[in-house]
């Protein structure tokens, strides 16, 4: 068990052919080997600047894990934050096995993060992964929620309330109206606002600073407006080409927001339906990811005839103040 020190794809790829991961379930024509190509790329991207965590028996792996520092979080919150984004288990062995390999693994993980001093990490797991969900809380992660995502790949014009409304791509004189927004009408129910170790007012400027840092990575900015008055925003990431899937074209939505004294008044849908009906014509397929406890969100999403593909509950690992050694 260690931190790998050399990027072998062949030994990733026999390993990954043993992994039960669902996160692309639904997504059109994916194959199981489409599927290990874009995971050992991303694992590969990974390993360049961050770190790949391996538990193995007779050189092959048994379950692994990729951490990455988070810079603009950490320059944001003033200390290191990383994530985990991938704890992958062989599915083939048994449940005892299961355990020994991935406290290991774990066990390992919080060691680095306090030899290094990183004060904060989120790890994100399917839902099923019971095991996997036990030995991480057994070592300090705390369980904040569960993600939902879905996708919707129809290419059906939806209908429309407010015919005499207007969406379109955001103008820089509207920045500063969003960013109040942002920082003032959010949902208040995502992860960082339910975990109390977070300052709510660096939380707020976090969701300031989005709107600026979507508008200067040339993301798409779609801006719902009344009589010329803006009132909502939907911003999505921009669209990508999955070379892993068949070129796959792929809208990933990001970030709803509408002004509170427009609620409860369809305005939400009017923004989400033509904001599909823009996206479908530059997409294969839209993607959408939101907690499941947000039930206006979830049946939003399913009046708009969403399928929802995976869900991944996420937890947080704060160091301790004096931290020893673990395991």
């Amino acid at each position: 068990m260690s931190k790998l020190k050399q990027f072998d794809k062949e030994q990733i790829s026999r390993f990954l052919l043993k992994v039960n991961f669902k996160k692309f379930n639904l997504y059109p024509n994916v194959t199981q080997d489409e599927l290990i190509n874009y995971l050992v790329n991303d694992l590969s991207e990974i390993f360049k600047s961050g770190k790949i965590f391996t538990s193995s028996f007779n050189n092959e792996i048994i379950a692994l894990a990729a951490l990455k520092v988070l810079y603009w979080d950490t320059q944001h919150y003033g200390y290191t934050c990383a994530s985990i984004d991938y704890i992958f288990l062989n599915c083939e062995v048994d449940d005892n096995s299961a355990h020994k390999y991935l406290q290991k693994l774990v066990c390992e993980i919080e060691n680095y993060a306090n030899s290094k001093q990183i004060k904060f990490m989120s790890a994100n797991i399917s839902a099923c992964e019971n095991i996997t969900s036990s030995i991480l809380q057994d070592y300090n992660f705390k369980y904040v929620l569960t993600w939902l995502d879905g996708m919707f790949q129809s290419k059906k014009k939806l209908p429309v309330i407010y015919e005499d409304s207007e969406v379109g791509l955001v103008k820089e004189s509207e920045l500063e109206h969003f960013q109040i927004m942002a920082s003032t009408s959010y949902f208040k129910g995502g992860r960082f606002y339910l975990d109390s170790n977070f300052d709510d007012n660096a939380v707020n400027q976090m969701y300031f600073k989005l709107i600026m840092s979507s508008y200067q990575n040339e993301d798409i900015l779609l801006v719902y407006r009344i009589k010329g008055e803006p009132v909502g925003l939907f911003i999505c990431k921009k669209i990508i080409k999955n070379e892993y899937f068949d070129n796959l074209k792929v809208a990933p939505l990001r970030y709803l927001l509408v002004d509170s004294a427009s609620r409860q008044k369809n305005i939400g849908y009017d923004l989400f339906a033509k904001t599909l009906n823009y996206l479908m014509d530059y997409s294969d397929i839209i993607t959408t990811g939101f907690e499941v406890h947000n039930l206006p969100s979830l049946n939003l999403h399913k009046k708009l005839n969403f399928q929802f593909n995976y869900a991944h509950n996420v937890y947080h690992w704060w160091a301790k103040e004096n931290p020893g050694v673990t395991g």
